[in-house]
């Protein structure tokens, strides 16, 4: 394995003293051993982990420049997915007011979701994840982990949902049966339709521990003002799930008049509607800033290595 970049930098003024020894209280990165008084080109003396790594290695700009690289892809495959989704929905809005009474937008959005939407979706979640290589000094990210586990159920779950979905084109009485006046699951549609929120529960506390983990790589480029900020929508997020999920159950309490119900109803669409918009375009707005963070720290990353090897 090539030496780390940081082994031919210089340390920050202040750190060591006329001896050549720490100055400051400093945690060991691997067993948290107090590196206080240490030479800094020494190694620590309880796991023999070098000092310059507890310095310098949690600096994404002394990463591994081909992983950075990695999230910079997934990140950028995330945001043209993004863009693919709107534009396929216009397309099934327009479908829909040629023919409102066809249920082929609904079908085609269906299958998009599946077969083109989550299949890359979880692929590029998967790039972004990657676990750090060459590092067992790093902390491990629960974040990262949970994320990497989350984006797999709904792929998991895809299979048997695009099975329903195509066995309901020639059986549309499979998963809801109508009559004069209302429409009703039917057991296998009460079974399919519990699976499908619990799914996209899941997929939205996968995209939450994403947030987080990349809220500790601005950290780790210096980026403390992008951290905040993602720490904020995150929060904006929950607080606006969280509303909704109340205001939707309140809609269905069976004291709930007409009146109360079409009033709810339009506050959910209307307020949730516009909250939600600002909050996506919040997301837009922080991702492009973390691809070119990304892209900034590639340079630098590589600018080291170049160092290292030379």
């Amino acid at each position: 394995m090539p030496p780390h970049p940081s082994a031919t930098l210089p340390f920050p003024a202040g750190v060591l003293d006329n001896d050549g020894r720490l100055t400051q209280e400093l945690p060991c990165r691997r067993c948290h051993y107090n590196l206080l008084f240490q030479p800094g080109e020494a190694d620590c003396p309880e796991c023999g982990l070098p000092v310059r790594d507890t310095l310098f290695a949690d600096r994404l700009r002394y990463a591994d420049p081909a992983w950075l690289e990695s999230l910079r892809c997934g990140l950028l495959w995330h945001l043209l997915l993004i863009g693919a989704s709107f534009a396929v929905g216009i397309i099934l809005v327009i479908m829909r007011f040629i023919d409102t009474d066809s249920p082929l937008p609904e079908r085609v959005g269906h299958l998009f979701m599946l077969l083109i939407l989550t299949p890359l979706w979880a692929l590029a979640s998967w790039w972004i994840t990657a676990p750090e290589p060459d590092s067992p000094i790093a902390e491990p990210s629960a974040a990262r982990r949970a994320a990497r586990v989350l984006v797999l159920v709904p792929v998991a779950y895809a299979v048997p949902s695009l099975a329903l979905g195509v066995a309901e084109l020639f059986s549309p009485d499979l998963l809801t049966r109508a009559s004069s006046t209302t429409e009703t699951f039917t057991p296998l549609g009460v079974v399919h339709h519990t699976l499908a929120s619990v799914t996209e529960f899941l997929g939205f506390v996968g995209l939450l521990c994403l947030a987080f983990f990349f809220r500790g790589l601005a950290r780790r480029a210096d980026r403390l003002g992008l951290a905040k900020q993602t720490t904020a929508l995150a929060w904006v997020w929950i607080g606006l799930m969280v509303a909704l999920a109340l205001l939707t159950a309140a809609l269905t309490l069976p004291g709930s008049g007409a009146g109360t119900q079409a009033a709810g109803s339009a506050v959910l669409g209307c307020g949730g509607g516009l909250v939600g918009l600002a909050a996506l375009v919040w997301t837009l707005v922080l991702s492009i800033l973390y691809l070119r963070m990304l892209g900034a720290q590639v340079r630098a990353a590589e600018h080291f290595r170049a160092l290292a090897e030379r």
